[in-house]
C-alpha cells in the first residue's frame, strides 16, 4: 500500500491535505531528481541515477541530455570494465564535438585530421581529449575500472546508445556496469549497423588503424604529456589533449573564497558553442559571500572532489559530492560555495560568455595546482 493510500484511509481526514500540500510543496522546491527531465530545468542527479543503458560491455548513463538542456550538450558517463577491444568503431562526426574526460582509470584515445596527422594518449584521471567535426576517432578501456565522462555538443547524442543497447541497465546494489560482460565492440561492423549508424551523425572509417606507438602516454603531435605544459587548441578543427595539471590555470575570488579555474577548452576551440574545464573551491568564511550568477547560458556541474552547495532561486539548496550533477538552464540564478576544503568540480558551459568566462574575468594566471594559504593574494 502506498503512503497516500495509507492516509487516505485515516479518520483525522481534515488532517491530510495539509500533509500532503507539504509534500508537495517540498517535492516543488527539491532540485533532487531520478532521470534527467524532458525539458530545459534546473535540476540535481545523484552518483549513479539517470537513465542507463548497456552497449556491450559498457554502461552509458546520461545526466545531461538533449531535451533536459534544450539541445546545448549532452553529457553522460560510460562505465565498464577493461576490454581488448576498441570501445566503439573509428568513425567521423561531421555535426558533433566529442569530448573525453577521464574521471578514474585508464583509456587510450585516438584523433586524426588532414592537418593534424594521427594521435593517440593514454588518458589517466582528469585527463582531457577533444574531438572536433571530421576527425576520425576512436578509444579503448585499458583499467578493471573504468569511467569515462562524455560532452557532446549539440545536445540529443544520447538517443545513439539508446539506439545500439542491448537493454536498460539498473542496479539494486549500486554496481556501476555489469561484471564480467562481454569483452565486445560497442557496434558491430556489419554494413547493415554501419549504414544505421549514419542516421546518428556516425561515420565508419573501419580503414582506420590505431598506432600502439606510445612513448610516455603519447603517440603523434607534441610529445608534452604528464611531462610538460600543454596549451588549448588554436582554432576549433584540431584535437586536443590536456593532461591533469598541465593545461592552463587561473585563480579569482569571486564573491567569497577562491576559485582555480582550468579551462579543458573555450568558446575560441568551439566556434562558440561551449566551453568546458575544472574549477577547485575553497571553503567561504564566515564574512564571505557566496558567488552568485545569472548566466546567458545553460551550465551543468559534475562534482570530483570535496562538497558543494547550491541554491538555485526557488528551490531548496542542496549539497553535492563526488559523482553527483547538477544542471542549472540559462538566465536562472544561482549561489554556489564549497563546504569542504579543495572541492572541485567538471563544468560545461554552453553556448559562449558563460560560466568559464564569469569565473575568468579578473582572474590572474596561476602556475600551482591548489589556491594560497591564506586570503589576500
Amino acid at each position: 500500500m502506498k503512503w497516500h493510500q495509507f492516509l487516505a484511509g485515516l479518520p483525522l481526514a481534515s488532517a491530510v491535505p495539509r500533509i500532503d500540500e507539504s509534500l508537495q510543496q517540498r517535492d516543488a522546491n527539491s532540485l533532487i531528481v531520478k532521470q534527467a527531465p524532458q525539458h530545459a530545468r534546473p535540476y540535481v542527479l545523484r552518483k549513479g541515477d539517470g537513465q542507463a543503458v548497456v552497449v556491450g560491455s559498457q554502461v552509458y548513463r546520461f545526466s545531461v541530455t538533449g531535451n533536459s538542456s534544450a539541445g546545448a550538450f549532452t553529457l553522460m558517463q560510460t562505465n565498464s570494465e577493461s576490454s581488448t577491444a576498441l570501445g566503439v568503431l573509428p568513425h567521423i562526426h561531421k555535426a558533433h564535438y566529442e569530448n573525453f574526460y577521464c574521471t578514474k582509470g585508464r583509456i587510450q584515445l585516438w584523433a586524426q585530421t588532414n592537418s593534424t596527422g594521427h594521435q593517440g594518449r593514454l588518458l589517466t584521471a582528469g585527463d582531457y581529449g577533444a574531438v572536433p567535426h571530421n576527425t576520425i576517432h576512436t578509444f579503448q578501456v585499458l583499467d578493471p575500472d573504468t569511467q569515462i565522462t562524455g560532452v557532446i555538443q549539440p545536445g540529443g547524442f544520447e538517443e545513439l546508445f539508446i539506439a545500439i543497447s542491448n537493454d536498460e541497465f539498473s542496479s539494486s546494489t549500486g554496481s556501476e556496469f555489469v561484471p564480467g560482460a562481454s569483452d565486445d565492440s560497442s557496434a558491430g561492423s556489419d554494413a547493415d549497423t554501419i549504414s544505421a549508424l549514419e542516421g546518428f551523425d556516425v561515420y565508419a572509417q573501419l580503414d582506420f588503424v590505431p598506432r600502439r606507438d606510445f612513448v610516455n602516454g603519447t603517440a603523434g603531435g607534441s610529445a608534452n604529456w604528464h611531462n610538460g605544459s600543454n596549451s588549448l587548441a588554436s582554432d576549433p578543427t584540431s584535437p586536443n589533449f590536456i593532461a591533469k595539471n598541465y593545461g592552463p590555470k587561473y585563480l579569482n575570488n569571486l564573491g567569497g573564497g577562491y576559485q582555480l579555474v582550468a579551462p579543458l577548452t573555450s568558446d575560441k576551440q568551439t566556434a562558440g558553442n561551449f566551453s568546458m574545464g575544472t574549477a577547485t573551491l575553497s571553503p567561504i568564511l564566515a564574512n564571505m559571500t557566496a558567488p552568485s550568477l545569472d548566466l546567458s547560458q545553460p551550465v551543468a556541474f559534475q562534482m570530483e572532489e570535496g562538497s558543494l552547495e547550491v541554491k538555485v532561486s526557488g528551490h531548496d539548496a542542496v549539497t553535492l559530492i563526488q559523482g553527483d550533477v547538477i544542471f542549472v538552464p540559462a538566465k536562472t540564478r544561482f549561489a554556489f560555495h564549497a563546504t569542504a576544503s579543495f572541492t572541485k568540480f567538471l563544468y560545461v558551459s554552453g553556448g559562449s560568455n558563460g560560466f568559464s568566462e564569469e569565473l575568468l574575468s579578473g582572474a590572474q594566471d596561476w602556475n600551482s595546482t591548489t589556491y594560497p594559504i591564506s586570503f589576500g593574494y
